[in-house]
Protein backbone atom coordinates (compact mmCIF):
# COMPACT_ATOMS: atom_id res chain seq x y z
CA UNK A 1 0.00 0.00 0.00
CA UNK A 2 1.34 3.61 -1.04
CA UNK A 3 -0.09 6.76 -0.48
CA UNK A 4 1.02 10.04 -1.70
CA UNK A 5 1.26 13.59 0.17
CA UNK A 6 3.38 15.48 -2.36
CA UNK A 7 0.95 17.49 -4.23
CA UNK A 8 0.10 20.71 -2.17
CA UNK A 9 -2.74 22.64 -3.26
CA UNK A 10 -3.72 26.85 -2.73
CA UNK A 11 -4.65 27.62 0.99
CA UNK A 12 -8.51 28.06 1.03
CA UNK A 13 -9.93 28.17 -2.59
CA UNK A 14 -13.68 29.23 -2.65
CA UNK A 15 -14.51 29.31 -6.51
CA UNK A 16 -15.76 25.79 -7.69
CA UNK A 17 -14.48 26.32 -11.23
CA UNK A 18 -10.75 26.57 -9.99
CA UNK A 19 -11.27 24.01 -7.31
CA UNK A 20 -12.08 21.73 -10.04
CA UNK A 21 -9.40 22.56 -12.25
CA UNK A 22 -6.99 22.16 -9.53
CA UNK A 23 -8.39 18.98 -8.77
CA UNK A 24 -8.20 17.78 -12.68
CA UNK A 25 -4.66 18.12 -12.10
CA UNK A 26 -4.24 16.55 -8.34
CA UNK A 27 -6.09 13.10 -10.56
CA UNK A 28 -3.53 12.97 -13.38
CA UNK A 29 -1.02 10.88 -10.80
CA UNK A 30 -3.31 8.25 -10.38
CA UNK A 31 -3.59 7.20 -14.11
CA UNK A 32 -3.72 3.45 -14.16
CA UNK A 33 -3.91 3.45 -10.04
CA UNK A 34 -5.49 0.51 -8.81
CA UNK A 35 -6.76 1.34 -5.09
CA UNK A 36 -9.23 3.29 -2.97
CA UNK A 37 -10.19 7.36 -2.89
CA UNK A 38 -12.56 9.29 -0.97
CA UNK A 39 -14.28 12.18 -1.76
CA UNK A 40 -14.08 14.97 0.41
CA UNK A 41 -15.87 17.45 1.51
CA UNK A 42 -14.47 20.33 4.11
CA UNK A 43 -12.72 17.19 5.26
CA UNK A 44 -14.75 14.89 5.63
CA UNK A 45 -15.70 11.67 3.98
CA UNK A 46 -18.75 11.80 2.08
CA UNK A 47 -17.52 8.68 -0.63
CA UNK A 48 -15.95 5.92 -0.47
CA UNK A 49 -14.80 3.87 -3.43
CA UNK A 50 -12.41 1.78 -5.46
CA UNK A 51 -11.32 1.46 -8.81
CA UNK A 52 -8.71 -0.73 -11.15
CA UNK A 53 -8.37 2.98 -13.04
CA UNK A 54 -9.10 5.67 -10.24
CA UNK A 55 -7.82 8.88 -12.65
CA UNK A 56 -10.93 7.36 -15.02
CA UNK A 57 -13.14 7.48 -12.27
CA UNK A 58 -12.30 10.58 -10.11
CA UNK A 59 -12.12 12.25 -13.68
CA UNK A 60 -15.84 10.67 -13.73
CA UNK A 61 -16.71 12.21 -10.40
CA UNK A 62 -15.84 15.64 -11.53
CA UNK A 63 -17.67 15.58 -14.88
CA UNK A 64 -21.24 13.87 -13.47
CA UNK A 65 -21.55 15.98 -10.80
CA UNK A 66 -23.58 14.12 -8.13
CA UNK A 67 -21.48 13.69 -5.46
CA UNK A 68 -20.56 17.53 -3.93
CA UNK A 69 -16.98 17.14 -2.75
CA UNK A 70 -13.79 19.69 -2.80
CA UNK A 71 -10.89 17.27 -2.36
CA UNK A 72 -10.33 13.56 -2.85
CA UNK A 73 -7.15 10.77 -1.20
CA UNK A 74 -6.11 7.84 -2.49
CA UNK A 75 -4.40 4.66 -1.47
CA UNK A 76 -3.17 2.39 -4.21
CA UNK A 77 -2.78 -1.26 -3.83
CA UNK A 78 -2.33 -3.97 -6.00
CA UNK A 79 -4.42 -6.57 -5.24
CA UNK A 80 -8.33 -6.17 -6.31
CA UNK A 81 -9.60 -8.80 -3.64
CA UNK A 82 -7.90 -6.59 -1.19
CA UNK A 83 -9.31 -3.38 -1.93
CA UNK A 84 -12.90 -4.80 -2.55
CA UNK A 85 -11.91 -5.74 1.24
CA UNK A 86 -10.80 -2.28 2.22
CA UNK A 87 -13.68 -0.48 0.68
CA UNK A 88 -16.22 -2.52 3.06
CA UNK A 89 -14.19 -1.79 5.98
CA UNK A 90 -14.04 1.84 5.54
CA UNK A 91 -17.62 2.75 4.38
CA UNK A 92 -18.94 0.52 7.51
CA UNK A 93 -16.06 2.39 9.33
CA UNK A 94 -16.96 6.41 8.24
CA UNK A 95 -20.77 5.84 6.79
CA UNK A 96 -20.03 8.23 4.26
CA UNK A 97 -23.05 10.46 3.03
CA UNK A 98 -23.07 8.75 -0.55
CA UNK A 99 -22.69 5.69 0.50
CA UNK A 100 -25.86 5.02 2.67
CA UNK A 101 -26.48 2.04 1.40
CA UNK A 102 -23.47 -0.34 1.29
CA UNK A 103 -22.98 1.35 4.57
CA UNK A 104 -25.95 -0.43 6.64
CA UNK A 105 -25.22 -3.65 4.49
CA UNK A 106 -21.83 -3.61 4.68
CA UNK A 107 -20.72 -6.38 7.24
CA UNK A 108 -23.64 -8.87 5.91
CA UNK A 109 -21.22 -8.37 2.11
CA UNK A 110 -18.05 -9.42 3.92
CA UNK A 111 -19.27 -12.01 5.66
CA UNK A 112 -20.88 -13.48 2.55
CA UNK A 113 -17.98 -13.18 0.04
CA UNK A 114 -16.80 -16.43 -1.72
CA UNK A 115 -13.56 -17.94 0.11
CA UNK A 116 -12.10 -17.91 -3.28
CA UNK A 117 -11.98 -13.63 -3.07
CA UNK A 118 -9.73 -14.41 0.00
CA UNK A 119 -6.74 -15.96 -1.81
CA UNK A 120 -4.07 -13.93 -1.94
CA UNK A 121 -5.39 -12.54 1.83
CA UNK A 122 -7.14 -13.72 4.77
CA UNK A 123 -10.52 -12.68 6.26
CA UNK A 124 -8.62 -12.37 9.65
CA UNK A 125 -5.76 -10.23 7.94
CA UNK A 126 -8.34 -7.80 6.30
CA UNK A 127 -10.15 -7.28 9.76
CA UNK A 128 -6.69 -6.78 11.87
CA UNK A 129 -4.99 -4.36 9.17
CA UNK A 130 -8.31 -2.43 9.37
CA UNK A 131 -7.12 0.14 12.47
CA UNK A 132 -4.25 0.64 10.38
CA UNK A 133 -6.34 1.27 7.59
CA UNK A 134 -8.40 3.95 9.37
CA UNK A 135 -5.75 5.51 11.06
CA UNK A 136 -4.09 6.13 7.18
CA UNK A 137 -7.03 7.36 6.10
CA UNK A 138 -7.07 9.57 8.59
CA UNK A 139 -3.81 10.96 8.39
CA UNK A 140 -4.30 11.45 4.70
CA UNK A 141 -7.36 13.38 5.17
CA UNK A 142 -5.35 15.74 8.03
CA UNK A 143 -2.93 16.03 5.34
CA UNK A 144 -5.14 17.11 2.17
CA UNK A 145 -6.79 19.55 4.59
CA UNK A 146 -3.62 21.63 4.02
CA UNK A 147 -3.53 21.18 0.36
CA UNK A 148 -6.53 23.62 -0.40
Amino acid sequence: MKFDTSTKLPLKINNVGKIKMILKEKIKQYRNCLGIYCLLKDDEIVYIGQSSNIYVRLLEHLVDEIKEFDNFICIENESKTLIEIEEVLLINHFKPIYNKLMANNSFTFLNTLPSICFKDVSKERCLNDKDFLIGLIELKIKEASNEI
